[in-house]
């Protein structure tokens, strides 16, 4: 049985068991960065097509849950480890995605958000090498916009600084039964 993501780089999301993500978190680092996370990534640009009626009106981030849109919850999360610029990429429904990221980004109290539009959907590599013209050097926090979390990222970042690893990816084993 895989371990699972729902903040990754280097695999698909459509590789994620029947849709099911646990909490995890990855930081990618340049050798010459420093420790302090200035910018995250969250992926928004998936079709959501395991979620479809739900995704014909709204991309899965922007998709209710527990009475706000999904991306709020990433969102709290990067904030509370301090983060305060952050970029989105988009591809389906791209105004609903961007709208719905740029009014929970005020919300949250970001200074700045990026949009990378995807026109043709680059997996999520891509999408993170597409949007590095939005990211300063240093290190990078990339969440996925479509996973529920909680994990206190903040000290996954001091962890990730202390060892001095070029990435770190924080894991957790999917919900039983799920």
């Amino acid at each position: 049985r895989r371990t699972l993501s729902a903040f990754r780089v280097f695999s698909k999301r459509e590789e994620m068991n029947g849709g099911c993500a646990a909490a995890g978190a990855t930081v990618q680092s340049s050798a010459s960065s420093s420790s302090q996370v200035e910018t995250a990534m969250i992926f928004c640009a998936g079709l959501g097509t395991r979620l479809r009626p739900l995704t014909m009106d709204f991309p899965k981030p922007a998709v209710p849950f527990f009475g706000a849109p999904l991306i709020r919850f990433a969102m709290a999360s990067i904030r509370r480890a301090g983060i305060r610029n952050l970029v989105v990429n988009t591809h389906h429904l791209p105004g609903v995605m961007e709208k719905t990221a740029r009014a929970e980004a005020e919300a949250a109290g970001f200074s700045r958000i990026s949009v990378s539009h995807e026109p043709v959907l680059m997996d999520t590599a891509g999408g993170l090498r597409d949007a590095r013209r939005f990211m300063e050097a240093g290190p990078v926090l990339v969440v996925n916009g479509d996973a529920f979390i909680s994990m206190d990222l903040g000290s996954f970042i001091r962890r990730h600084a202390s060892v001095g690893a070029s990435a770190s990816m924080a894991v957790a084993p999917p919900v039983p039964g799920a």
